[in-house]
């Protein structure tokens, strides 16, 4: 579900929310799937040391290629910054506004022209 998430925030105006998302998403199942094979987990010892399954194998190839491909994507001229993805996420959420640049605090009366 997250991951259908993620590669719907590439055709809105988030995109790097989506990079951001999807390469999580790819990194923590790696990591979801290293301690799963590494680790016996009490209702699932099977998985245990199994570390050659096909599909897993696969799966941790094209995962691999996910994070790579967001690193990629967020690491460019422009620095990513927390407050870019709060900026993008406020841009694809319905109802709520993104904030104009150089704005100050939401407590704070708008500046008179």
């Amino acid at each position: 579900m997250v991951g259908a998430a993620a590669g719907a925030l590439f055709l809105t105006r988030g995109p790097r929310l989506g990079w951001v998302v999807g390469g999580l998403t790819a990194l923590l199942t790696t990591i979801g799937y290293i301690g799963t094979r590494a680790t016996p987990v009490p209702t699932d010892e099977d998985d245990y040391g199994n570390w050659l399954e096909p599909l897993g194998i696969c799966s941790l190839v094209i995962q691999g290629i996910v994070v790579v491909m967001a690193a990629v994507a967020l690491s460019g001229p422009a620095p990513l910054r927390p407050g870019h993805l709060v900026q993008e996420a406020k841009s694809v959420t319905p109802g709520l506004q993104p904030d104009d640049p150089g704005s100050g605090s939401p407590d704070e009366p708008p500046a008179s022209p």
